[in-house]
Parts: C-alpha cells; sequence; structure tokens
C-alpha cells in the first residue's frame, strides 16, 4: 500500500496516473485517472484492466502485462464523451499508465479545420 504522502502527491498531478501489477490488475489510481475515467469509488482496485477498460481495445492490445513490457504512446483515443491520451511505461513490478484527456485539444484542431473550410 502506497504512503499517504505518496498519494497527496499523485493526486495533485494534472495527469491521470495508474499502476499495474504484472497480471493486468490496478493498483493504484490517482484522483484525475479517477476522474477521466469515470470512476467514483474504490471498486477499481484489483480490477483487471480489461474489465474496466474493455472499450479500448489498441490500449489493451498494447499491455503485454507480465510480458515483454514495452513503452508506447496513444494519442486522443475516443473514450466515452472524451478523447484520452494514454501513456504506458514499463516497471519492474507491472506498467505504469498516464492518462491525459486531450478533448478540448482534439475541439480546438476541429473548430480550426471547419474554419479553413
Amino acid at each position: 500500500m502506497p504512503s499517504k504522502r505518496l498519494i497527496q502527491v499523485l493526486d495533485t498531478l494534472p495527469y491521470g496516473i495508474i499502476i499495474l501489477d504484472r497480471e493486468g490488475r490496478l493498483e493504484l489510481c490517482n484522483q484525475k485517472a479517477l476522474q477521466d475515467l469515470g470512476f467514483n469509488n474504490e471498486a477499481w482496485r484489483g480490477q483487471p484492466i480489461g474489465k474496466l477498460l474493455g472499450s479500448v481495445p489498441m490500449l489493451l492490445d498494447l499491455l503485454k502485462i507480465g510480458r515483454e513490457a514495452k513503452s508506447f504512446d496513444l494519442n486522443s483515443i475516443p473514450f466515452n464523451d472524451k478523447y484520452l491520451s494514454f501513456r504506458g511505461r514499463p516497471l519492474s513490478e507491472g506498467i505504469l499508465l498516464a492518462i491525459e484527456d486531450t478533448t478540448q485539444i482534439k475541439e480546438s484542431e476541429r473548430t480550426n479545420l471547419n474554419a479553413l473550410f
């Protein structure tokens, strides 16, 4: 279990942070990740990532937990009613997954493109 201080630090970050164990179960999830993914309670703890993010098959293909995990970046992937970017980095005992809500950037790009035509 992470220390209270570490949780406080993670909760101040502008990105969602998830730590998965070698089997792909959620060990840690900061407040921004809970918000971005629409989780509203502690029921996520210990759940397999596939059960919670099954609507992003591209992400699940990249999360080769317990095998030869590699770094990856997925930019502006549709998730529910928003766009999220996912960045995965291998850890010695699993994977760190950083999440950024890119909805405003995507909408701004769309507005700019529409203004050109």
